[in-house]
């Protein structure tokens, strides 16, 4: 407490064995009363500061202790019963009540043998890329030993140049136009009524595996990837056929396994809010260059993205492969040795290896945005058929005019 220097004075004199006495007499009535009100009026404003100072300190709390990471429990939520996910009806995505698909890849489940279905998710304007991918890993037709492979792409609308669109510089020309003339060209595309956005990536992940899970039942494997991706699609089988049986356990699910820990981004294009996803840490997930189900796990993953078992971020891969997936007690065989996300090591490989040497990774991921990225496509494909001569290529991939 602070006192006066004068009062102090006083206190400390009748302290000494009373010299001075701190009780004012009768001709000091006056100064006597002044010296109370002075140090009542010194006590009120010393509990004023005090209590002013808990108020502050109390609310500095408080803040933080909402602002802080809230731990993410493990698992977040029980595990889900699959007899208890409902069923969509074909006109219902997620929360789009009025959805359609605009094109369908028809003759894409044809084969009654079929091994593989890659589902690759692109871009409207992305006409490049696909190409790419069907003149080299996606235009494989035939694995040998009477297994058939197909590949399909997975597309939202897109190209209007309306500011929802991914590809607002493609406007210069009518990009659904293309792409409609692409899909009856090529009859692998699949395209939702939902506008193709970063933040629409869940519609488009849901999408396929419904699509696929109902069309391609009979398929060993759906392989999930981005059109940035080369996957070694004759390594890839003899892999499998050494890991797993034909057909495999109806609940596998295989990938380059993110482990639990991860941290969501708070800032920037990818960011996740805390009021979308208010933990700490993401699960356990599948890193979204590429993964394998089998169309039991797309089906189960595609109803309970329906009726949203775990809390929805627009994250795909997190929310697919990692909190639905953990709802569902889905538990993924780690292929992270298989993988490569370096451009430049695979490009020094590609410009130096010696012609019969198989590519070093099974999935690769290619920066489309650099030069060198379709001829180092190329060469990997070259040394996966150069391992491995029985597959069939599928030689009648053209690219769309942009123009046409």
């Amino acid at each position: 407490m602070f006192f006066p220097q004068s009062d102090l004075l006083e206190v400390t004199l009748g302290s000494r064995g009373g010299s001075r006495s701190t009780s004012p007499g009768p001709e000091e009535g006056g100064a006597g009363g002044a010296w109370c009100v002075r140090v009542c009026l010194l006590r009120l404003v010393q509990f004023a500061l005090l209590l002013a100072t808990l108020a502050t300190v109390a609310n500095f709390v408080a803040s933080a202790l909402l602002a802080a990471p809230v731990p993410r429990p493990r698992p977040l939520l029980p595990p889900v019963s699959e007899d208890a996910l409902p069923h969509a009806s074909p006109a219902t995505l997620l929360d789009l009540d009025d959805f359609e698909l605009l094109h369908e890849a028809e003759a894409a489940c044809r084969p009654a043998r079929l091994f593989f279905l890659f589902l690759v998710h692109s871009r409207p304007d992305h006409f490049l890329q696909r190409q790419a991918i069907r003149a080299t890993w996606g235009g494989a037709r035939d694995l040998g030993e009477g297994w058939a492979t197909r590949t399909v792409f997975l597309l939202g609308r897109g190209g209007g140049g309306d500011g929802n669109s991914v590809a607002p510089e493609s406007s210069v020309f009518d990009v659904e136009g293309v792409v409609a003339r692409e899909a009856a060209r090529h009859g692998d595309l699949v395209v939702g009524s939902f506008v193709d956005h970063y933040h629409n990536l869940t519609y488009k992940h849901v999408m396929a595996l419904r699509w696929a899970a109902r069309r391609c039942s009979h398929a060993i494997f759906l392989v999930k990837a981005d059109d940035d991706a080369f996957i070694d699609v004759p390594a890839l089988r003899a892999l499998l056929g050494r890991t797993f049986s034909v057909p495999p356990p109806r609940r596998t699910l295989a990938c380059n396994a993110l482990p639990a820990g991860t941290q969501p981004q708070r800032s920037g294009k990818w960011a996740v809010s805390r009021e979308a996803y208010p933990w700490v840490e993401y699960p356990r997930y599948c890193a979204g260059l590429a993964y394998l189900v089998t169309p039991t796990v797309a089906d189960l993953l595609a109803r309970a993205a329906q009726a949203e078992v775990a809390p929805r971020v627009w994250v795909d891969d997190v929310w697919v492969t990692g909190l639905l997936a953990e709802a569902l007690d889905l538990r993924p065989h780690y292929l992270n040795l298989r993988y490569s996300y370096d451009h430049d090591e695979v490009a020094q490989w590609a410009a130096s290896a010696r012609p019969a040497a198989p590519p070093p990774y099974t999935f690769v991921h290619l920066d489309a945005a650099r030069p060198d990225w379709r001829s180092t496509l190329d060469t990997l494909w070259s040394h996966a058929l150069t391992v491995h001569t029985s597959l069939v290529p599928n030689a009648t991939a053209t690219e769309p005019s942009a123009a046409s």
